[in-house]
């Protein structure tokens, strides 16, 4: 990574004469964008040898998105990365920095959810309507994807332009280009979760685009509630706003209905929860707009409150508007109001006022920034409730006046002292309150404030003393995340709680707990030792969700299950465990779907999870130093049919692979430590398999498996892991593998025969193989011109069919027979090289020196020597 020196302005990329002041050509002013942008790379950095970082297009709580230059194309391009302002910080101007060792789970998670939206969007390169990323790869200690630059309007701007509204032509002109991409996007098997008008764009080449496909946004708030999802008001269904219900593509139906309605009529339908009482939505035909009736009751039938009456998938969706099908439109249980929207309710306009952005935390909502303005929604129980007259009109909080009838108020960012929130007290009429980034460390000024429903505090490890909520008997929720929390006692009494979650160190004992009864979800993380009795919670039967964690640790310390056995309602279980043995306690809980233990585990049998036969997802990890878990069977899972996600370690004994073979739903499969495997077959049937991982315990083998041919019925298969495999007799199987993206194999046997890489030519959509097996020749790779990352080992003869490889950013290769390496010299994007020679056949390293972008080179000969290449 370098830094231009040459005079560019950083919008139109043209050669200017002097930096100082707008630029002559487009008058972009830099001063001012680095002004708006602090934390952003410096403009002229250059972000894997190739990009030249121009002005930020935007920034988000979760990343940065730059207007670059693309210097092997010549072209604009959007670069995107990942930067959560809330969990890191940017050093000497490029390296972004963890802020504390507490948050590196959250940003490694994100960074690995960003890094997915990347793989997500590289498969749609060949759709039109989506853009897709052209490159991604890491760099500064974070993430970077690279995405064609959209020249063009988005639909909310040309909406606006047009006078708020559009003709019911131009609504379909734009709206079934978006659905023909959601198509693409849900036969993947993925959804978009924002399908607004300021997400679709118009280029000016009038090409409709797609853009934001938010996953790794909403990914991290399932990890950390500090980056929660962010929805928009008019466009979010119902699912959306609670948490944990499940969407699917109709989820992206009713936004993409949402937004025919909004184009057309000027207006944004009432919002989703709204209508949960009343549905107060009208057809468009009712609004005094010409519009076929097929489309006005598609779009009613797409904004149906309930997802099963929605069209199940933007195909369905298209396929009515196209072949203009009169769809019957789900009854809504009240007729359309008479009159104009305008006199009934007061819907935001999207020509003028920009859709509301609202941050989910639980089934309340509530609006971001520290401005406290009220937003009129939240828990209907402080919405309804009279307004209370307060001792003081109004309170200021660091020169910022806030009014008493505040329901909700915002606090956001402010290093918040004990002093500044003093005045708390006056502000009675509060039903919900978001304090992040603080340094109070206690909450004394909330004890009167008996309204209170939901609390929601984060980042403020200063924070340790919970006796000003004692009092707070309306609380249903209350999130306190990154705070200093160990004493859990003030809580006792809040027996109207549903949600609670406490992140805080040394958190230990759980006794306060046990008379909150109510409680439908409960997530506890603590540091280092003492969660270890989890007995006071036996009485939480209303529980729904359990999540028991300890940080900086890979196991905990809980051993004893036994007190689950009464939480009949559960059906999500995620806990950090110590030496638990006995599954039995969760055999009664039929209502479980995910269940994810982790820790250093002493289980033999899963009998015990015989009758969960609800279960989507099961994990159950292996952690500390040594492997515990020793099961001989996987008898037990064989009428888990909704199986979807399946992890399980300790396989030392398991033979038979039978129990799996009718788990047809099965999308992710990962089978550890096995050593006794001789049969593929059972898992032939598994054809909507994505991910395989067939893994051998340390320093075995798979097994005695020779025949892989069961595998090549696993057409869907994106990811491929077989490790390690006593000997390979060919791939012949895989030739049907044609979606496969990532393909690891090793071979431990000891016959040192050469696998016939052959049938991997046509696997033209692999970015990471690894080879860990005897090769003889290369040429089959020469046209997987997507490969990222390689790892080959053999006695082939040349590296020239590496030559094609451009995409290639890391290469590890072990030889003993190749003496010419310059076909290297053209992979300019390789960032990582490891080359291992210990017959030092390779005498001449110089053209190693056309490789500027390399991070990191390693050069072995005889003995595992290290090798200076420019001696």
């Amino acid at each position: 990574m370098g830094t231009i020196t040459q005079c560019l302005c950083y919008n139109c990329f043209q050669q200017r004469e002097s930096s100082e002041g707008p630029c002559p050509y487009c008058g972009f002013d830099l001063e001012e964008n680095v002004k708006k942008f602090p934390v952003a790379l410096r403009a002229g950095t250059v972000l894997n040898n190739r990009y030249i970082v121009g002005r930020v297009l935007g920034q988000g709580g979760f990343g940065i998105t730059y207007l670059s230059w693309d210097t092997k194309l010549q072209a604009k391009v959007a670069v995107k990365e990942f930067m959560p302002g809330e969990l890191a910080t940017r050093v000497d101007g490029t390296t972004v920095s963890i802020l504390a060792d507490s948050k590196t789970e959250a940003f490694t998670y994100g960074a690995e959810r960003f890094q997915e939206e990347a793989r997500t969007l590289a498969k749609f390169m060949g759709q039109p309507n989506i853009a897709g990323v052209t490159d991604y790869f890491d760099e500064n200690d974070t993430s970077y994807f690279v995405m064609d630059y959209i020249e063009g309007i988005s639909f909310k701007t040309y909406i606006a332009n047009h006078g708020g509204k559009v003709s019911v032509e131009e609504a379909l002109n734009v709206m079934i280009p978006v659905l023909q991409a959601l198509t693409a996007v849900h036969a993947e098997g993925f959804i978009h979760r924002d399908v607004t008008p300021d997400n679709v764009y118009i280029t000016k080449d009038g090409v409709v685009k797609l853009l934001d496909f938010g996953s790794a946004r909403y990914s991290i708030g399932d990890k950390s509630k500090s980056l929660d999802v962010i929805l928009k008001v008019g466009y979010a269904p119902k699912e959306q706003y609670i948490r944990r219900s499940r969407q699917g593509p109709y989820t992206d139906v009713y936004s993409c209905a949402a937004c025919f309605y909004a184009a057309i009529t000027g207006y944004l339908p009432p919002e989703s929860l709204e209508r949960l009482d009343k549905d107060e939505l009208q057809p468009i035909s009712q609004l005094g707009i010409d519009i076929p009736d097929y489309l006005d009751r598609a779009i009613l039938k797409g904004l149906a409150v309930q997802p099963e009456d929605r069209f199940q998938s933007a195909a369905e969706f298209l396929k009515a508007i196209e072949q203009q099908q009169v769809v019957e439109v789900p009854s809504s249980g009240n007729e359309p109001a008479a009159h104009s929207p305008s006199k009934k309710r007061a819907p935001a306009l999207i020509a003028g006022i920009a859709a509301a952005l609202v941050l989910v935390a639980g089934i309340g909502i509530f609006m971001g920034g520290g401005s406290g303005q009220e937003n009129g929604e939240g828990n209907s129980g402080g919405k309804n409730r009279p307004l209370i007259q307060a001792e003081v009109p109004s309170i200021t909080i660091q020169g910022q006046e806030y009014s008493t009838d505040l329901r909700d108020l915002t606090l956001e960012n402010m290093n918040l002292t004990d002093e500044d929130i003093q005045d708390l007290k006056y502000m009675v009429n509060l039903s919900q309150l978001r304090i992040s980034q603080s340094s109070i460390t206690n909450l004394a000024p909330l004890s009167g404030l008996t309204n209170l429903e939901d609390i929601r505090i984060t980042e403020s490890p200063d924070l340790t003393d919970l006796s000003g909520l004692a009092n707070l008997t309306n609380l249903t929720d209350l999130d306190l995340w990154s705070v200093g929390v160990s004493d859990l006692s003030p809580l006792s009494g809040l027996s109207n709680l549903e949600y609670l979650r406490v992140e805080g160190p040394n958190i230990g004992d759980l006794t306060p707990l046990s008379s909150l009864t109510g409680l439908q979800e409960l997530s506890l993380q603590t540091e280092g030792y003492g969660l270890s009795d989890i007995s006071p919670l036996s009485s939480l039967t209303n529980l729904v969700s359990l999540q028991l964690s300890v940080t900086g640790r890979n196991y905990g310390d809980i051993n004893d299950l036994s007190p689950l056995t009464g939480m009949t309602k559960l059906r999500s279980l995620n806990i950090r465990a110590g030496n638990v043995s006995d599954l039995s306690p969760l055999s009664g809980l039929t209502e479980l779907t995910n269940i994810y233990l982790y820790g250093q585990m002493e289980i033999s049998s899963l009998e015990p999870l015989r009758n969960l036969t609800n279960l989507t997802e099961l994990t159950l990890q292996g952690g500390g130093n040594e492997l515990r878990m020793e099961i001989d069977s996987l008898g037990g899972l064989e009428n888990m049919t909704k199986l979807q996600r399946l992890q399980l370690d300790g396989l030392t004994g398991v033979t038979d692979l039978s129990p799996l073979s009718g788990l047809t739903r099965l999308t992710y499969l990962s089978l550890n430590d096995l050593t006794s495997l001789s049969d593929l077959s059972p898992l032939s049937g598994l054809t909507m398999l994505q991910e395989l991982y067939l893994n051998s315990a340390s320093q075995s083998y798979l097994g005695s498996v020779t025949d892989l041919s069961p595998l090549g019925s696993l057409t869907e298969l994106r990811v491929l892991t077989l490790y390690s495999l006593e000997d390979i007799d060919g791939l012949d199987f895989m030739k049907n593998l044609t979606k496969l993206q990532e393909f690891r194999i090793s071979d431990r046997g000891t016959r040192n025969v050469y696998v016939d890489i052959s049938p991997l030519a046509e696997l033209t959509e692999l970015q990471i193989l690894d080879l860990a097996c005897e090769v003889s020749d290369l040429t089959p790779l020469a046209g997987l011109t997507k490969l990222r990352t390689l790892n080959v080992r053999g006695d082939f003869p040349s590296v020239e069919p590496l030559r094609s490889l451009s995409s290639l950013v890391e290469l590890t290769m072990l030889t003993d027979i190749v003496t010419d390496i310059s076909p290297l010299a053209d992979l300019t994007g390789l960032r990582s090289l490891s080359i291992t020679n210990y017959q030092e056949t390779i005498t001449n390293y110089s053209s190693l020196s056309a490789l500027t972008g390399l991070q990191t080179l390693d050069l072995r000969g005889r003995g595992n020597t290290p090798i200076d290449p420019w001696s």
